[in-house]
């Protein structure tokens, strides 16, 4: 199983894999830290939830490894079941982790180009298939 604490030995690998050195990984993980966690208490605190906080299932990867994975996949553009392989998981626990929990967190912490505009809804890329009338 592939973690943090084994490819950190591996500087030029981590690098390679992730798009990032350790230490701009401790860097992003370090202003990530109190955001994801700000993250996590509002969706375990969700009028909706079934369960108390404290309840389900705990975290099989540590904040450090979610990171990691999170990287890899916008660095490798891989697939969720590859990196599920990987990192023992399920690729749809791969999946969820990086669109629903790591996502929101890490838009707040890395500069994104353009990131105002396309969450604003100006300068939207046109539809698939508008220019050629493929839209019913």
């Amino acid at each position: 199983m592939l973690t943090y604490t084994k490819l950190q030995r591996k500087p030029k690998h981590f690098q390679s894999f992730t798009g990032v050195t350790i230490a701009q990984f401790t860097e992003i993980l370090n202003a990530l830290r109190p955001i994801y966690g700000e993250f996590e208490k509002e969706r375990l605190e969700r009028p909706e939830r079934k369960r108390k906080v404290g309840g389900g299932r705990k975290f099989t990867l540590s904040l450090e490894d979610r990171l990691l994975v999170t990287l890899m996949y916008f660095r490798l553009y891989t697939s969720y079941t590859l990196l599920g392989y990987l990192f023992d998981l399920d690729g749809s626990n791969v999946g969820r982790e990086i669109n629903h929990r790591m996502l929101p967190a890490l838009l707040s912490v890395l500069p994104v180009p353009m990131q105002d505009e396309l969450l604003s809804g100006h300068n939207e890329p046109p539809q698939l298939g508008a220019a050629s009338g493929l839209r019913s």
